[in-house]
């Protein structure tokens, strides 16, 4: 009989422990999962191309978190071109001003675009 009812203790302190880890875990998921949070880093400055071309190009927030250099890709228009932001662009942007860089030249003909992230 006093084995039944150590036993009993036991599972009782098994069952309460794995209801609370369980729960626990319930609750850590719920707070750190936002719908936001899927899929890729959305776009939070966009950047306006030069041209008569329809391309695009964005900078994430994780982009501007990190805020060292970053190159990035203006796609569109059937051909990309290469834009090369520095760490003291990135700076700038952070700061809230502007900046305007010309792109890597691509496309046929050769031809290069000015960009603007404010």
């Amino acid at each position: 009989m006093k084995n039944l009812v150590a036993n009993e203790m036991n599972r009782r302190k098994f069952l309460e422990a794995s209801l609370l880890a369980f729960f626990a875990g319930l609750s850590v998921t719920w707070i750190g999962c936002d719908e936001s949070s899927t899929g890729p880093d959305p776009i939070v400055k966009a950047g306006t191309v030069s041209g008569a071309h329809s391309h695009t190009v964005g900078i994430t927030q994780a982009q501007l978190n990190a805020g060292v250099g970053v190159t990035l890709t203006l796609t569109g228009s059937g051909h990309s071109h290469q834009l090369i932001l520095s760490t003291a662009d990135m700076t700038t942007l952070i700061g809230g001003q502007s900046i305007s860089v010309d792109s890597m030249n691509g496309g046929s003909p050769a031809h290069f675009h000015t960009v603007t992230f404010t």
